[in-house]
């Protein structure tokens, strides 16, 4: 039934049936085609996290893999520090993760207070 399975799949990434590819992919026990065609084809990173956890019961590799090398660079060229951030701590990265949150500048600029001292 799996050699069936991934010729189902086949013919339906031939029919542009994305999902349904997809399904049979993971049928047949193909997760990085699966994903792949989340990636690639449906252009849809967040149905590629949610069938690697499911799959891989976790944090497993194509997890790690699928927010390093396409979650992470996305956030970074979009400039979205929240996405940056979450996709670093669940990738054990914490110390980057909070750093991620941090304005550039607030490093150099010196904040001088407008009250006046207390006497």
């Amino acid at each position: 039934w799996r050699t069936a399975s991934l010729k189902n799949a086949y013919v339906l990434l031939g029919k542009q049936k994305f999902e349904m590819s997809a399904a049979f992919f993971i049928l047949g026990k193909s997760l990085k085609d699966a994903i792949h065609v989340c990636l690639t084809k449906l252009n849809d990173f967040h149905l590629a996290l949610f069938i690697a956890r499911l799959v891989e019961n976790g944090d497993g590799p194509e997890y790690c893999r699928i927010l390093s090398e396409h979650v992470l660079p996305l956030a970074k060229k979009e400039k979205d520090t929240e996405l940056e951030s979450v996709t670093l701590w669940l990738l054990k990265r914490q110390k980057e993760a909070l750093i991620s949150l941090v304005p550039s500048t607030a490093s150099t600029t010196t904040y001088v207070s407008t009250q006046k001292p207390k006497t």
